[in-house]
């Protein structure tokens, strides 16, 4: 019942779904799950994933609108990541200081979905940049130790606690898609885009799920197609020019 009264009301099958799980894990806690186990059974999500991967211009624009105002800070570190390492939101808001290996370029998620998304993906320019730059700001605060969040939670009377996570940048997220004239940008399309992207550059599904972690069978299809697509303008790209055959001998040209 409280199934078909939410999607009624317009709830979709995965909120739906993820609703439920969450009552059923209290309720298997309270060990009284098993009196509804035989009748559940999930809502079948037959609505295709949605995603928009941005443009190289419109990173270009978003990203230079964000990085100029210095109150955004957090929200444009947070998209870089997206943007540009492929993390979830959830991935981001978990980061810890000592997660971070300068060294080596990595940075090490331990706080994701599931556990297959626990990975070491590695950090390019862009990335380093970001975080080097939070990372400075955060240090003369004292904000800066191995256990202290990268992205501290900020209270109601806009104080910092490092100790603990942050919970949004959706306010300045929005913000900056305004002054950037981007309408429906989901902050979740950053990892779309990072996505694409590797498999519009042909690389490979197992490659792509190390660095990103993992993405659903569904959703990898999808990918596929897009990095076939690419990789057929490449194999056309690389077609010999033709010979025009109608002109005599010492007067033929190639055809672009």
């Amino acid at each position: 019942m409280y199934q078909n009264e939410r999607r009624e009301g317009g709830r979709a099958p995965k909120t739906i779904n993820g609703e439920v799980s969450v009552l059923r894990q209290l309720l298997k806690h309270a060990k009284l799950w098993y009196r509804f186990d035989d009748e559940y059974k999930p809502i079948p999500n037959t609505k295709p994933p949605v995603g928009r991967a941005l443009t190289s211009e419109e990173q270009a624009r978003l990203f230079e609108v964000a990085k100029a105002e210095p109150r955004w800070l957090f929200a444009y570190t947070a998209a870089v990541l997206a943007f540009y390492c492929g993390m979830r939101a959830c991935e981001i808001k978990g980061l810890k200081w000592k997660d971070v290996n300068w060294d080596s370029s990595l940075i090490d998620i331990k706080r994701s979905k599931t556990p297959a998304g626990w990975r070491s993906p590695s950090l390019n320019s862009i990335c380093k940049d970001a975080l080097s730059e939070l990372y400075s700001k955060s240090a003369p605060l004292g904000f800066a130790e191995d256990e202290h969040f990268i992205f501290p939670r900020h209270g109601r009377d806009k104080n910092l606690d490092p100790t603990r996570p942050m919970t949004s940048w959706r306010t300045a997220w929005r913000k900056a898609l305004e002054k950037a004239n981007l309408k429906g940008v989901r902050f979740h399309d950053g990892r779309h885009t990072a996505i694409t992207t590797l498999a519009e550059k042909g690389i490979a599904d197992w490659v792509i799920q190390a660095q990103v972690g993992h993405v659903a069978p569904q959703m990898m299809k999808t990918y596929s197609h897009i990095r076939r697509q690419a990789l057929r303008d490449a194999g056309d790209a690389l077609e010999p020019d033709k010979i025009d055959e109608s002109l005599p001998l010492n007067e033929t040209r190639l055809i672009g």
